[in-house]
């Protein structure tokens, strides 16, 4: 349970990096 304590907080940080990193890239690209 451990473990899944230190992989949850990573992949919350994750997906939420990667959802910032989906609206804007759209933008840096063009």
């Amino acid at each position: 349970r451990l473990y899944g304590f230190k992989i949850h907080p990573m992949a919350y940080q994750l997906q939420l990096q990667a959802a910032s990193s989906f609206k804007s890239p759209v933008k840096a690209i063009r």
